[in-house]
């Protein structure tokens, strides 16, 4: 029986999709920053409003749209944690489903007869599916796929606009919403113009459509705006102002390249000139290109972003580069058709074939430089399908632990969340820069942000002694790592505890050391979170531990007294392995308060070896 062109897209995509999902469960971390926007998330829906901490009304997240969404979920019953990872999912299914729709009508004749050349129209989707970065972003938690959907769907709601396909705003609502997700949104709706501007002079056109588009954008944007500042009396998030003045333009020009690196751009995106030699294809690609480049002016101005995200900020364009890559495939077809037709199709198949086989097997997976800069790196397609075919079981329970509420591969600041929030008391006062896991996981306790997003003061004039100690802090969460090959977020250390205020104050309480291992690979990266306590606010020891010095050498001696003293938890995170989970080495346990030596710790299900 012969399939119609309708069923024959249907089976494909659904084919598409279950290969995509099957890779995605191979890998699943739920990056610290998205735990910010979860406990945003819990709060809303919990009716406290979109606060950090209860009764502060501070705008510490930067993606409305999807801390919202998330909250709307939790409201619904859901596990903040597994709505994350299925919101993000979702997303990138919808971006896979614009990509193949984008050649959807070429199906409508040629699909079947002419044989393997249909797979020339999947290159986009199946580009997208074997991307490492894909695979990551797709479930980091944060709302980097939602934005890279809208973000899609607003370039080919222009071009369909400028085809005379949707006569009026079809790219206004798109944009706006990728506004109300990422700060940068509007960026973007102002290149649209500009396209769709240009567009309308050059085909002596009337602007109307392009004013009536602008108007809407800017009604939608002005009344989200009114609202933000009502809510929290600004317009711009504090990640503005805490992350905007330290960025370069050097650091952010190192960023792209970096990624430009890592995917291997010379082999996988080199059909890309092809697209502009075929009239067909050739507005859309110019309209993909100058969509590329006004994203990648606004990511030199921020400077990027901690490559601990891998990259996260060069992922929405990922879908609108494999769009020109596909252009570029077509219209080399094309081109050879002309010059030799006979062996068009096969070439042109064999390039395909070979971009695929970049993009799985030599792009660069950036978690691996995570644990080490000069372990050797594949692709996590490559790793994934290699557990695969390996430990069939292994895959079986990783396909399992997807629809888990836990955050399985957690990192070392949920360790140390998961493990205070059965000691601290519920009045207590933490301060910490880590406030993702740690904040998430202790619920509604107060929690200073050293790194000023969820403190207006910090976020304009920076931490210092003497604004911690104002605070009246109980306990601060320090991050330590003595070697440290990317570039991740550092706890303010010297210009807090270098301070003989603090020191006289504060002292040395315990000590988490967390060892996260990729099994499979053979690697591991040991982080210490240093806890410290007020003097006099509980069970402080008749010889506290108070650190005087903050160099390297000097530091790593107080946390090894620490560890002799018994001041000291141990934990490890298995990724992706067969005993994926988190586990408790030792049961040593912060005095945090007069009665917490009388108890013994006992690790909760999320802390017992998963098998």
């Amino acid at each position: 029986m012969k399939l119609h062109s309708a069923s024959y897209r249907r089976v494909l995509f659904g084919l598409i999709s279950l290969f995509f999902f099957l890779l995605v469960v191979s890998f699943f971390s739920i990056f610290e920053d998205a735990f910010i926007s979860l406990r945003y998330a819990v709060q809303f829906a919990s009716g406290r409003g979109l606060v950090f901490n209860p009764g502060e009304w501070v705008w510490g997240y930067s993606n409305l749209a999807w801390t919202v969404l998330v909250g709307v979920g939790v409201w619904l019953g859901l596990n903040a944690v597994f709505c994350a990872k299925f919101l993000g999912v979702m997303a990138a299914m919808m971006v896979m489903l614009l990509l193949f729709n984008y050649h959807s009508p070429w199906f409508s004749t040629h699909a079947v007869k002419k044989g393997p050349l249909f797979l020339l129209h999947l290159s986009a989707p199946l580009l997208f599916i074997t991307s490492t970065h894909v695979l990551i972003h797709a479930q980091n938690g944060l709302e980097t796929m939602l934005f890279a959907l809208f973000v899609l769907w607003g370039v080919l709601g222009l071009l369909a606009s400028m085809n005379g396909e949707r006569p009026l705003v079809g790219y206004a609502l798109p944009f706006l919403l990728a506004s109300l997700t990422r700060p940068e949104g509007p960026l973007l709706m102002v290149v649209a113009l500009c396209i769709d501007g240009l567009n309308c002079l050059a085909r002596r056109r009337g602007l109307f459509r392009v004013v009536l588009a602008g108007l809407v954008f800017a009604l939608g944007y002005s009344l989200y705006l009114a609202i933000m500042y009502f809510v929290y009396g600004q317009i711009v998030p504090n990640a503005f102002y805490v992350k905007i003045p330290s960025a370069t333009i050097g650091h952010g020009i190192d960023y792209i390249a970096d990624f430009l690196s890592d995917i291997r751009w010379i082999l996988l995106l080199w059909p890309i000139p092809f697209a502009f030699i075929d009239r067909s294809g050739r507005s859309d690609s110019i309209t993909a290109v100058c969509f590329c480049l006004g994203y990648s002016v606004f990511i030199v101005y921020a400077g990027g972003d901690f490559q601990a995200y891998f990259n996260r900020f060069m992922v929405p364009i990922l879908p609108l580069l494999f769009l020109l890559t596909a252009n570029g495939l077509l219209g080399m077809h094309r081109l050879l058709i002309r010059l030799y037709q006979p062996l068009a199709g096969s070439i042109s198949v064999l390039a395909l074939i070979f971009i695929l086989l970049v993009n799985t097997v030599l792009v660069r997976s950036p978690i691996i430089r995570f644990f080490d800069p000069l372990a050797p790196e594949t692709s996590l397609v490559l790793d994934a399908t290699t557990i695969a075919v390996r430990s069939p079981s292994v895959f079986i329970t990783q396909m399992r632990n997807w629809f888990s509420s836990e955050n399985l591969d957690i990192h070392p600041m949920g360790f140390v969340g998961q493990t205070l929030a059965k000691w601290l008391p519920v009045d207590v006062r933490m301060a910490t820069e880590q406030m993702g896991q740690i904040g998430y996981y202790l619920g509604s306790r107060h929690i200073m942000d050293i790194g000023g997003l969820m403190d207006n003061y910090l976020a304009r004039r920076g931490m210092s002694a003497e604004y911690l100690l104002s605070q009246r802090i109980d306990h601060m969460i320090l991050y330590y790592k003595p070697e440290d090959p990317l570039a991740v977020p550092q706890t303010l250390i010297p210009s807090i505890l270098a301070d003989p205020r603090v020191q006289k104050q504060y002292y040395l309480n315990h000590v988490f050391e967390h060892t996260s291992i990729i099994e499979t690979r053979n690697l591991r990266s040991k982080v210490y979170m240093l806890l410290f306590s007020r003097r006099g606010s509980g069970c402080e020891p008749s010889d506290p531990i108070i650190v005087t010095d903050v160099g390297k050498e000097s530091l790593a001696n107080f946390v090894a007294q620490a560890k002799k003293r018994g001041f000291y938890t141990d934990g490890e995170t298995s990724i992706n392995g067969p005993r994926r989970g988190v586990r408790v080495l030792s049961e040593r346990i912060p005095c945090l308060a007069s009665n917490s030596l009388s108890h013994s710790f006992r690790p909760t299900m999320h802390n017992k070896l998963r098998r």
